[in-house]
């Protein structure tokens, strides 16, 4: 079924015109529990992985420790996306799908956005996988951090229009926002225009949400170490926070624990203490790796 954000309860070009020329297009993929193939987007599922691929695996410190010495950590499947589902998502060109794994070790909450191979992107063209490897290793049970393991999901993508937060704008739009934040006051009625302009859940393209784990970040934040600026390729977080702002309409209807656990917090993911981790790439070559953090 498809899932559907609310409209924004204002305009926000209205409020601030000059923000119609700094909109973007994000993909929320809207994770829900399922049985998706290799030949289907998903977050947590199987990969169309070619079988004379190898498997790649954790940095070399990353080791399982058994009974006949170390061996080299699996990478764990964390989405699969193809560009047909996701328009709007940063991709070199000539390929169509995005495959992204991780170490499902604790050392992925880090903060310091090192592009350090914990995270690791993967591109290719579907069609060119004809013999899929249908038995990939998987990280001993053990050895793995259990809140950075996915639940198994299919998505049921949906196009959004993002606009950036005050840390990314020039100084004269963030001022007008704040003129208008402040006009209505503190409390529940309070519009915050952060959390109206950037997307909630599980996402790719857009922009980037408004902070990192430790304070505000912007343009000059968030640079590659060949000195490139970064943008946000793929997200990961609940559906909604607190405020439902994005809470999918077909979501309304239930509150309750059960219901908000198979839709909110489908993926069954928890970044650090309930922080969400989004991915960067760098806009000067496709061939540096990508960084991440913890926001």
């Amino acid at each position: 079924m498809p899932y559907t954000s609310p409209p924004r309860p204002v305009d926000l070009t209205a409020i601030v015109p000059g923000l119609a020329e700094y909109a973007r297009t994000a993909t929320r993929l809207h994770p829900r529990p399922g049985s998706p193939s290799v030949h289907e987007s998903s977050v947590g599922g199987p990969l169309l992985w070619p079988v004379d691929e190898p498997w790649p695996h954790c940095p070399g410190d990353h080791w399982d420790v058994g009974q006949d010495g170390p061996d080299p950590m699996p990478l764990l499947p964390i989405a699969q996306v193809y560009l047909r589902d996701a328009p709007s998502l940063p991709h070199p060109e000539g390929v169509d799908l995005l495959q992204l794994m991780w170490c499902p070790t604790q050392e992925l909450t880090s903060n310091d956005g090192t592009a350090d191979g914990h995270v690791q992107v993967f591109w290719r063209r579907a069609v060119d996988v004809v013999d899929v490897l249908t038995d990939p290793p998987t990280p001993p049970r053990g050895s793995v951090f259990p809140d950075h393991v996915p639940n198994v999901c299919i998505v049921h993508p949906e196009q959004v229009v993002e606009y950036p937060t005050r840390s990314w704008m020039p100084p004269a739009l963030s001022d007008q926002v704040e003129a208008w934040e402040e006009s209505f006051g503190e409390g529940p009625s309070a519009y915050r225009y952060n959390g109206l302009a950037v997307a909630r859940g599980v996402k790719v393209g857009g922009w980037a949400v408004p902070e990192t784990f430790w304070g505000p970040a912007g343009f000059g934040y968030f640079k590659c170490p060949c000195g490139a600026p970064q943008e946000a390729l793929i997200s990961f977080d609940d559906e909604w926070d607190g405020d439902t702002t994005w809470r999918p309409i077909e979501d309304s209807h239930d509150d309750s624990y059960e219901y908000r656990k198979a839709s909110q917090m489908a993926t069954g993911l928890v970044i650090g203490r309930g922080y969400s981790l989004q991915t960067y790439y760098c806009t000067k070559s496709w061939d540096h790796p990508i960084a991440r953090y913890m926001q």
